[in-house]
């Protein structure tokens, strides 16, 4: 998978993408190997944005579909994009507004959290963009 760091979601401080890389392995969905559940949870969400990405960004780069869904995710975390994670709330509010909550259940993003936030509620941007 390769990583994509666009512009708009970089922090106020130019980060070059060695530095975001060499951090990445930490937090990078490999984590998900150790619990069958988090990687179900990780597979159907990507398999539910998949699915709508096709059916209504089917013009878009699919990068352009994560910037989107991450800045909406962002918004409704703070009420603002200038957040630099989204919390649970945030990607639960995108699924009700684009109809995939009986795909991806409040309680699949509870988890999916629990282990991406390492139990803080709250996933950066950069690994949510890779995860996506």
């Amino acid at each position: 998978m390769t990583m994509f760091l666009p512009s708009l979601l970089r922090s106020a401080t130019s980060t070059s993408r060695s530095t975001i890389r060499s951090k990445l392995p930490q937090i990078t969905p490999l984590r998900f190997q150790s619990t069958s559940q988090g990687s179900l949870v990780l597979r159907r969400l990507q398999d539910a944005l998949e699915e709508y990405r096709s059916a209504n960004y089917s013009r878009e780069l699919p990068s352009r579909f994560k910037k989107d869904i991450v800045i909406a995710a962002q918004t409704f975390s703070a009420g603002t994009v200038a957040s630099s994670v989204v919390v649970t709330h945030g990607l639960n509010q995108v699924l009700e507004n684009i109809n995939l909550q009986d795909k991806v259940s409040a309680q699949d993003v509870d988890v999916l959290f629990a282990e991406l936030g390492e139990g803080t509620g709250a996933i950066p941007v950069d690994v949510m963009m890779e995860i996506l």
